[in-house]
């Protein structure tokens, strides 16, 4: 794996769009810790892998319109088996907005002429968002998937909007406000594509496993339904 920071591409023709997925590397205690402890160690590194290998899997599908990259918070001995074809970066130090803006800034070096970040907590992510988002990009600076727990599942980009990303409550329910008011603040266009939600709660899991979504994601379903046959999601949590 290499780091966020390689020789520039020398050409100045514009590329296709990239799409940048930022996940934990996948450790156990590292990973959905917030399932825990309604989900031991290993069945919430099991989750997190099978959210890896859904979205890898579905993007790899689409890699004759985009650049897939995957971008891992630290660098591990083995990565989920369908993540080994995209491009592997590791994340550069600081807090997510510094980690965004230097991965934006690297692959806007390699003549990307868009940017998608994706999370791994949307395993049930429809292709058909990653399409609208370019086509709005014609029209827009900036595209967001607004999440329901107050931060994004996507964020679309044409250029790399460095300030966008520094002094935010990452982590928050204010991530989503306060980039929208940044970019407000900047006369920055923006447009908001449909809202979904994370897999970050137990009630998350619940909403999923009732949800249309979960066709989108048939490894992440194949784990949960075993969890609920052991009864995990049979009671009842609060966030």
């Amino acid at each position: 794996m290499t780091t966020c920071k390689i020789t520039i591409h020398s050409s100045s023709i514009p590329i296709r769009p990239a799409i940048a997925l930022f996940a934990k590397a996948p450790i156990p205690n590292k990973v959905k810790t917030r399932l825990q402890p309604c989900l031991t160690a290993d069945e919430a590194l099991a989750l997190h892998i099978a959210c890896l290998e859904d979205l890898c899997e579905k993007l790899a599908a689409l890699k004759n319109g985009f650049e897939i990259y995957c971008f891992l918070s630290e660098e591990v001995d083995s990565i989920p088996e369908r993540c080994r074809t995209s491009n592997l970066r590791i994340q550069a130090p600081g807090d997510l907005g510094r980690r965004m803006q230097a991965a934006a800034e690297h692959l806007f070096d390699l003549r990307h002429d868009a940017v998608i970040f994706l999370g791994s907590d949307t395993p049930h992510l429809d292709p058909k968002l990653l399409f609208q988002a370019i086509d709005s990009l014609q029209d827009y600076e900036v595209v967001i998937g607004p999440s329901q727990d107050g931060g994004y599942y996507l964020l679309a980009l044409k250029q790399p909007h460095q300030k966008l990303f520094r002094n935010i409550n990452w982590g928050s329910e204010k991530v989503l406000s306060e980039t929208l008011e940044r970019l407000r603040r900047r006369k920055t266009s923006f447009a908001l594509l449909e809202e979904s939600f994370d897999l970050d709660r137990p009630s998350d899991l619940k909403r999923f496993m009732q949800s249309e979504a979960r066709i989108f994601a048939p490894r992440t379903f194949a784990l949960l339904k075993g969890i609920e046959i052991k009864g995990y999601l049979n009671r009842d949590h609060h966030d």
